[in-house]
């Protein structure tokens, strides 16, 4: 199984909450990724943190994302053009940003409580 993670659930892993480094574990970091609109929310993040934390959390974020794959988002418009389509057209709508290049219903980690709450459950 894969999972792209949002920048909500990196952010939870930064801050040590809900148990997501563990999760990552379990499921092995070679099975998660994130997108490079993820890695660019991120940044901004990091950039606007005081002078004084700054470098540390560049680090940390470096660090974490150096265990997964990022994966191009313009390598992904025409999968995600298809996907949603054919997900349409089967009469399943979902949300733009849960719709994935994996060819199948994601198991992704995103923003809305109900899906993050089975993650961390599970």
């Amino acid at each position: 199984m894969k999972f792209l993670l949002d920048t909500n659930i990196i952010v939870f892993w930064l801050k040590g909450r809900f148990n997501i480094g563990e999760k990552i574990m379990d499921v092995g970091a070679e099975n998660c990724f994130v997108s490079e609109i993820t890695v660019a929310e991120l940044k901004f993040g990091v950039a606007c943190s005081t002078p004084d934390i700054i470098v540390e959390k560049r680090n940390r974020l470096e660090n974490f994302l150096k265990h997964l794959q990022i994966i191009p988002i313009s390598e992904a418009i025409d999968r995600f053009a298809l996907e949603k389509a054919r997900l349409r057209l089967a009469g399943e709508i979902i949300p733009d940003f849960v719709v994935n290049w994996f060819g199948r219903r994601p198991n992704w980690f995103e923003n809305g409580d109900k899906q993050r709450e089975t993650f961390v459950k599970n």
